[in-house]
């Protein structure tokens, strides 16, 4: 049988084992709470820095994607650059070529000025010695190719051209079969007729009464009556250039070939 100081020493240890054994539990409990405590902290620190990842790699992304359209941004640049510095070359060549056509047009220009004087000359001088038809209107255009010549607002191809239209013209004058009215100088002061022109072979008149005719003589530079058996002939000429009867052959005096 135990005695006292035995079953009290079996409480004692009891007592220590349980306190022993709660102690341990709490201190197991608290390294587990603590443990979890640490883990979650881990896991949200873990997804915080998962989150910087993502958007470092997502802004990564966006500046990888950015600097491959700047890349090719800069190689659209470089070659419109090298297209641009090629058309640039061919018109810095053009211009070359544009401002010798000028200096050599300069040098043209500075050849051909007297030249259209001259020519100028010559046809006033050729209407002055031609048979006197049309005269005030060709004797105007003249005077115009004159003021034409000294104005600074006229180009110089435009001045050239005006000349060469006159000589066309006068050339055309050759071949021509027309009749029109305009005055003559009489002894008695001017006088109005109806000239009929054969080209530059011959000039005559009518008067508008139809009694009396004339030509232009070419020997004495004037005009001289015709006789009467004429008069008909020039009527008839009259209404054939004016296409108021068919062509048909007339008698009409020419000046002899020289």
């Amino acid at each position: 049988m135990l005695n006292r100081n035995t079953s009290t020493m079996l409480k004692v240890t009891a007592v220590g084992l349980f306190t022993l054994f709660s102690i341990g539990n709490a201190i197991s409990a608290s390294k587990i709470d603590s443990a979890i405590s640490i883990e979650n902290k881990i896991t949200k620190t873990s997804a915080r820095s998962q989150v910087k990842v993502d958007s470092f790699a997502e802004q990564t992304s966006d500046m990888l994607t950015e600097y491959t359209a700047l890349l090719k941004l800069i190689d659209m640049r470089q070659n419109h650059n090298r297209s641009l510095s090629s058309h640039i070359g061919q018109q810095e060549a053009e211009m070359q070529s544009l401002q010798d056509d000028i200096d050599g047009m300069d040098e043209t220009q500075r050849a051909i000025i007297p030249l259209m004087d001259e020519m100028i000359v010559s046809l006033d001088s050729f209407v002055n010695l031609d048979i006197p038809f049309y005269l005030e209107k060709r004797n105007k255009l003249i005077t115009k190719l004159k003021n034409t010549m000294i104005r600074a607002d006229v180009q110089v191809a435009e001045k050239y051209r005006l000349i060469l239209a006159a000589y066309e013209r006068e050339i055309a004058y050759g071949n021509g079969f027309d009749s029109y009215v305009d005055s003559i100088e009489t002894d008695t002061g001017p006088m109005e007729v109806e000239f009929l022109r054969f080209g530059r072979l011959l000039l005559v008149y009518l008067t508008l009464d139809s009694k009396s005719a004339g030509y232009w003589n070419v020997d004495s530079g004037s005009f001289e009556p015709l006789d009467d058996e004429y008069l008909r002939s020039i009527a008839n000429g009259i209404k054939m250039a004016n296409g108021q009867t068919s062509n048909t052959l007339i008698k009409l005096p020419v000046n002899a070939a020289k």
